[in-house]
């Protein structure tokens, strides 16, 4: 039956007008709400304004904080891994240089705050090919390191316990004592205390502009602000962030527990890329649902894990230009209906969890979708190859990743039934049939230019 449609008892044959429309209405009603209302009055329940905690963002009064005859938006950056305001200016010029309002009146009064971890090149992109592009971007900081500076350490980077890690913690993982951690020194915590600092020290900023790590900070600094921390609030009014993404449920030291509480109420532009091999594609997609959708835009690019440089005449540069335009004459942002746009319109997070059914006192029945392909994907031993996986990911991490997924794969009904013998479960197979088992379950790939993405 077409999806929303229920099929009502049909009269018997014995007697075909033993249902009349009465009858239909009321066999209908004892069938309960069909799927079309079903998701009529969860939709109704997660309104994203409504959600406990949901307020607008605390913005600055006024605008034009950059000074000058044009008032000038004063925008802070922070930068990705690894780098330096040298290199953060040389991004951002590639970012903005062909977007209207930029080019035209030279709108964005640029300031550039630098990290404290100082890192060599290889320390923070694993790929040699990547870290030959970052060498001409050194300078001097320090006897020993590259002057390559981090916000944060990304303890278990990519990953479902992906931990932001001040530079205290980072050398407690370095020196492999990661059962010492203390969340309010080794988390990130004094990192945003710094940025804090550096708020209330050159702000307030018309908008604070991110890239990767830098994102994840600003994003952060947005959502204190709407939970009430008053060191964020009335210190910025809109964020652009390109590759950013949020806190991961299984991070250590709580921070699983530090996604937004509602929504963001911010004028937001997010973009990525669907060539982005640096962090799994739905990294970025749940991080921009955490932005309420009457206030975010945006865009997808092809020019992989940087900050893209956007051309003139596209789609790209047409969105961006918009939201500058609607932040710098400050009316409503409305995002268009763009491709991308409308694919979120509906979509946010968090959303209220609705209470789990009491569990009668039947038997109870698990049903195991095994793997069609059976144990398979790359093996542990090949994660070195970076012309084959050149995904920004310490090699280990990466072994160890493939390790777990050809556990999975691997893993049979038996197996299950093995885990649950003794128990009140009862183990159901689903069988795939022989021409199930040929089709092409992973998409086909070829090799490219593992530079190409940066």
């Amino acid at each position: 039956l077409p999806q929303g449609v229920r099929q009502a008892p049909c009269p018997s044959a014995a007697d075909p007008a033993a249902m009349d429309f009465d009858d239909l209405d009321d066999a209908e009603a004892e069938l309960g709400p069909g799927p079309a209302e079903l998701r009529e009055e969860l939709l109704r329940k997660q309104q994203p304004s409504e959600m406990p905690g949901a307020r607008k963002h605390p913005r600055p009064a006024g605008k034009g904080f950059g000074g000058g005859n044009l008032k000038l938006q004063k925008v802070l950056y922070l930068y990705g891994p690894g780098s330096n305001a040298q290199m953060a200016g040389r991004q951002v010029s590639a970012l903005f240089k062909n977007v209207p309002w930029i080019a035209d009146f030279k709108l964005f009064d640029w300031h550039y705050w630098e990290g404290e971890i100082n890192n060599k090149v290889e320390e923070i992109h694993a790929d040699p090919a990547v870290a030959q592009l970052f060498i001409p971007y050194g300078q001097k900081c320090g006897d020993t390191y590259d002057g390559y500076l981090s916000y944060v350490y990304m303890y278990g980077e990519s990953h479902n316990n992906e931990t932001w890690m001040s530079p205290a913690g980072r050398e407690k993982v370095l020196a492999g004592g990661t059962a010492e951690f203390d969340p309010k020194t080794d988390g990130h915590g004094p990192v945003m205390d710094r940025l804090a600092e550096y708020l209330a020290k050159e702000g307030p900023f018309d908008g604070i502009c991110g890239f990767d790590m830098g994102g994840c900070l600003a994003f952060e600094a947005a959502r204190l602000a709407q939970e009430g921390d008053a060191r964020f609030a009335e210190k910025f009014r809109y964020l652009m962030l390109f590759s950013v993404r949020g806190h991961k449920e299984l991070a250590m030291l709580g921070q699983g527990l530090m996604r937004p509480k509602a929504p963001l109420q911010i004028p937001t532009f997010i973009g990525w890329s669907l060539e982005d091999d640096s962090k799994q594609y739905s990294n970025y997609e749940e991080m921009c649902l955490y932005i309420h959708p009457a206030y975010r835009g945006v865009f997808y690019h092809d020019q992989g894990h940087r900050p893209p440089n956007i051309q003139k005449n596209t789609t790209q540069c047409e969105e961006l230009d918009r939201f500058i335009g609607a932040v710098q004459a400050e009316v409503t942002y409305k995002p268009t209906d763009s491709t991308e746009c409308l694919a979120y319109r509906d979509f946010w997070l968090p959303l209220r969890r609705e209470p789990l059914q009491a569990a009668g006192d039947g038997p109870r029945k698990l049903i195991v979708v095994p793997d069609p392909l059976g144990e398979h994907g790359p093996k542990p031993e090949e994660a070195g190859d970076y012309a084959r996986f050149p995904a920004q990911e310490d090699v280990g991490t990466r072994a160890d990743r493939f390790a777990a997924y050809r556990a999975v794969t691997g893993t049979t009904v038996e197996d299950v039934r093995a885990a649950f013998s003794g128990g009140e479960v009862e183990v159901v197979e689903v069988q795939f049939k022989p021409e199930h088992r040929e089709l092409r379950w992973h998409p086909e790939t070829k090799a490219r230019d593992v530079s190409e993405a940066y």
